[in-house]
């Protein structure tokens, strides 16, 4: 079973089984629709060593870079870089998109009860009229009667166990009694440990995120945090995960624009009313806060004066 603790969130089966891996109709919308995104042009950081030896502004070493233009000299930096070292890098200007190489079916093998979970990698300017397609015709969730959108910071987050049993039961209960969806980062580390339901996460700061390339596949994954590393594990209470890609790895945050427009998107939509009920025509998204630093201020900010504007 997919999460116990998602049960009643929504979307697997009728009796919260985890509903078959896509069919072939759905494999071929997936690989038509939805990219990933790859650097493709090597932008060195600095000028003190080789081209081989040093790490572009991607995160990646030069060496790692296996779609570069075949006619780019290994050892060139101005033909590598395409100009002078410390050139901003963009996704848009260095990398390409192609079809997504990673989306299946995680096993989570840690932990005292095996979890399943759907995942797919995104580029970072996926429309999010095709993530909602994905979410509920593809991995078949029904359409959510609310948004829960829980934030936090990406330190380990230690509540007191009475603290932490309350925060989650509520948030559980919310989302239970208002068939709502929760979404998080989806890493196991910060607030995320305190939630379930549905991860947008960044793809580059997926600890063996190796392990999940392959189309329509099953993997198991083992999800051990260890305290001090860059990269982070995947949280095996989330029972989706919807991991971005913009071309580069160890970049925390570069999942927050899409996953804002997406919850910009649900709050547009018009829906029927009869199958939501009484006055209620759009999903309404509530975000909840635990914790943070400077940049909680920021994101407060954007959520309050943004449109429209999502209450805190």
């Amino acid at each position: 079973r997919v999460g116990s603790l998602t049960n009643g969130v929504g979307g697997n089966g009728p009796d919260g089984d985890l509903v078959s891996v896509s069919s072939s109709q759905e494999e071929v919308w997936i690989e038509r629709n939805i990219r990933k995104r790859e650097c493709v042009r090597f932008a060195p950081a600095s000028l003190t060593t080789g081209a081989q030896q040093q790490l572009c502004q991607c995160g990646r070493a030069f060496a790692q870079h296996h779609s570069l233009d075949p006619g780019l000299a290994v050892g060139s930096m101005a033909a590598a870089g395409g100009g002078a070292a410390g050139a901003a890098w963009r996704p848009e200007t260095h990398t390409i998109s192609s079809p997504t190489d990673a989306y299946g079916v995680i096993e989570f093998a840690s932990g005292p009860h095996p979890t399943m979970a759907r995942y797919i990698r995104v580029a970072e300017d996926t429309d999010p009229a095709l993530l909602l397609h994905v979410l509920t015709n593809v991995w078949r969730l029904p359409l959510p009667k609310l948004v829960l959108s829980v934030h936090g910071g990406m330190q380990n987050f230690e509540l007191q166990p009475r603290l932490r049993q309350l925060a989650l039961s509520g948030l559980l209960k919310a989302a239970k009694t208002t068939d709502a969806w929760l979404i998080s980062t989806g890493l196991d580390n910060g607030v995320s440990r305190l939630v379930c339901a549905i991860g947008i996460a960044p793809w580059g700061v997926i600890r063996d995120r190796d392990q999940l390339l392959g189309r329509s596949r099953t993997c198991k994954y083992f999800a051990i945090s260890s305290a001090g590393k860059s990269l982070s594990v995947l949280n095996r209470y989330h029972s989706y995960f919807l991991l971005v890609d913009d071309g580069r790895c160890g970049s925390y945050g570069i999942e927050s624009q899409l996953r804002r427009n997406l919850e910009r998107y649900l709050c547009s939509l018009r829906l029927c009313k009869s199958h939501f009920g009484v006055g209620l025509d759009r999903v309404p998204v509530v975000a909840t806060l635990l914790e943070g630093g400077a940049s909680a201020f920021r994101l407060l900010l954007d959520l309050t004066l943004g449109s429209p504007p999502v209450p805190v």
